[in-house]
């Protein structure tokens, strides 16, 4: 499970980044350069699959690209996504390479 992406009601996307005292550490990407850790109740982490079109970002050779899911993983057993980036590159990328933001309040887009 870990650097699968699971469900928050209150703050959307995480993913889960560890294990802890029997309880998931989770990961909120809110850039980036900015991420909060959370920990949850193994019970309560219920896996998300990403739709199509749900912006992602991934580093790809020490840098940071956003792109969008063309293709969602529909297969439990797979864990690979199609995505689309800007320049019209498709590339298959694994769930635990994407980041998704979650609800939080973002940081200031000029940074980025």
């Amino acid at each position: 499970m870990i650097g699968k992406f699971v469900a928050d009601e209150r703050h959307g996307p995480a993913k889960v980044v560890g294990f802890i005292e029997g309880k998931h550490a989770i990961e909120y990407f809110i850039s980036p350069w900015n991420r909060k850790q959370s920990t949850v109740n193994l019970g309560s982490a219920k896996p998300l699959r990403l739709f199509e079109q749900t912006r992602v970002y991934v580093e790809i050779r020490g840098q940071w690209r956003m792109g969008r899911v063309i293709l969602a993983t529909r297969n439990p057993a797979m864990d690979t996504n199609i995505c689309q980036f800007p320049n019209k590159m498709v590339q298959r990328i694994s769930e635990e390479e994407l980041y998704c933001r979650c609800w939080l309040e973002h940081d200031d887009p000029t940074a980025t």
